[in-house]
Order: C-alpha cells, then sequence, then structure tokens
C-alpha cells in the first residue's frame, strides 16, 4: 500500500504536449500518428492548422503518459521524421491552452437559465438559435471546458464536437 497522497498520482500522469511545425504536405499527419501508435503511445488531442509562414502548418499534440515513453522519448522520435521540422515541449502549467467545442442542446429555459452565467463570463456563445434548438460555442481551458460538459450533462447535449487543445507559451 502506497502513502502517497490521492494527487499525487493524477499529478505524474499529466498529459505531454507538443508543438510541432511541419511541412504542409500529404501523408505527414499518417507519420506522425503510426510513428505513435507503433510505440503503443496514445495520443489524447491533436489540433492542425496552416502557420504563419506558407507552406508549413503547426500541430498541438498531446499524449497521454504510460510509461511506455517519457516527453524526451517522444520528441526524440517525432524530430526524427523528415517532415517534422520543429518539436517544442509545452509545460501545462506555464503555457495558455485552449479548447473549442460547439454544443447542440434542446433549446430549453433550463438550458438558457444553466449558460446564462457562462455567456456572462465569455466562455459560452450562443452562436444559432432555431428549431427548437441551441448551438453554442464554448471556449475554455480544457479542464474549464469539461466542467462545463459535466455542468450541462443533465440537459442532455445532443451532440458535442471538440477541437482538441491548443497551447502557446511566452
Amino acid at each position: 500500500m502506497s502513502n502517497k497522497q490521492p494527487g499525487a498520482l493524477e499529478a505524474s500522469r499529466e498529459a505531454y504536449i507538443f508543438s510541432l511545425l511541419v511541412q504542409d504536405s500529404p501523408g505527414v499527419l499518417q507519420r506522425i500518428c503510426a510513428l505513435l501508435t507503433r510505440r503503443g503511445i496514445n495520443i489524447a488531442s491533436i489540433a492542425v492548422g496552416r502557420s504563419e509562414e506558407s507552406g508549413l502548418s503547426r500541430i498541438t499534440l498531446q499524449t497521454t503518459p504510460d510509461g511506455r515513453a517519457s516527453s524526451l522519448q517522444i520528441r526524440h522520435q517525432l524530430g526524427k521524421l523528415i517532415d517534422v521540422l520543429a518539436v517544442e515541449p509545452l509545460e501545462a502549467e506555464s503555457c495558455v491552452r485552449r479548447e473549442l467545442a460547439l454544443i447542440k442542446l434542446a433549446d430549453t429555459n433550463e438550458a438558457l437559465l444553466l449558460i446564462g452565467p457562462h455567456q456572462q463570463q465569455g466562455t459560452v456563445t450562443l452562436l444559432e438559435r432555431n428549431n427548437g434548438m441551441l448551438l453554442l460555442q464554448a471556449a475554455a481551458a480544457p479542464e474549464r471546458l469539461q466542467a462545463l460538459l459535466e455542468e450541462l450533462r443533465p440537459l442532455s447535449p445532443l451532440r458535442v464536437v471538440r477541437s482538441g487543445i491548443l497551447a502557446e507559451c511566452l
């Protein structure tokens, strides 16, 4: 029996987050995913978009540590891929992390009352309201977004679409 605090296990299992600068060409994402899959590394979140430089894309990749590979090992393996120009590990505590979600709910008074405070805080935006449905956009730190989704659970959201984590450090 361990005498570690309950939170100690969770802290040691923090996700690894990487920012990759890659060539914007077919197959790059597949090669990255295949490399991690071959090593038994789970991808918890991945977001890809064009970067500030023409012909390059930026990938924000979050892996779930499971003891198979350290952050340094993952960084080293990703850096071996020809199309990967840069791999930057991002420390969750020192970076701004955001995730976007689109949430479809039934248009009820209960839903409007529940999302009201989140709209005032700027976390939730009502994008569409018609046909008895609400379409919300929520953007927040992943933990805060998860807490919002838990709060909305009693409303039985019809669909939730999440973007994956975006992160950047100064």
